[in-house]
């Protein structure tokens, strides 16, 4: 709530080793914040997939998330970064802790964290899911019938990154891409890769 907000902020403003920056909303500005840091902390109590956490991984930084994180796929417990307990101050502060006194492992933790984003979350991981995605309902008897689906495919298997998000963004917004009453949902595929294929 913004009273409990409120409280939190007044706290923060008579601490001298703490900065509230407020909402970053430029995103090359938050990316120079970002690069900036030692490790990337999400603490959050519920999140289906943290974004902060996947640019971590880009910006090759060591990771500390909480159990709830949908993005704790991208965190190898203490290889490059630390899987700790959701709603718990304690186990915050001893994984600050943790990176306080191992300094010295900052650097070969955030080349394994860009190892595992190269890996699991860049853009060409998403692709080949999503065509996987298709292949496997394309091949559901009346049931996400694409029209021209086999030309479509091959254009997409084939296709460079901006061509594929191209055809993402036409399947998005034109609903006679999936024959009948179906739809296609794609949500902001640049920061949000998730794909969602179904039908009414």
């Amino acid at each position: 709530s913004q009273k409990y907000a409120d409280k939190i902020l007044d706290r923060i403003s008579k601490m001298n080793n703490v900065k509230y920056l407020g909402v970053i909303s430029d995103e090359k500005e938050k990316i120079e914040f970002l690069s900036q840091m030692d490790v990337v902390i999400v603490a959050s109590l519920d999140e289906s997939c943290s974004l902060v956490a996947l640019e971590g991984t880009m910006l090759s930084k060591p990771l500390i998330v909480t159990e709830n994180v949908g993005a704790k796929y991208v965190v190898d417990n203490e290889k490059n970064g630390l899987i700790i307990k959701t709603n718990d101050d304690i186990s915050i502060k001893d994984a600050i802790i943790y990176f306080i006194h191992n300094q010295d492992r900052l650097l070969e933790m955030g080349n394994y964290s860009r190892s595992v984003y190269c890996e699991r979350s860049d853009m060409n991981v998403y692709y080949n899911d999503i065509v996987t995605l298709v292949e496997r309902y394309l091949k559901t008897p009346q049931k996400f019938i694409l029209r021209n689906k086999s030309n479509m495919l091959k254009i997409f298997k084939t296709a460079n990154l901006d061509e594929k998000l191209n055809i993402l963004k036409s399947l998005k917004e034109s609903k006679s891409a999936v024959k009948g009453r179906g739809q296609c949902w794609i949500k902001n595929m640049i920061s949000y890769p998730l794909v969602k294929l179904w039908s009414i």
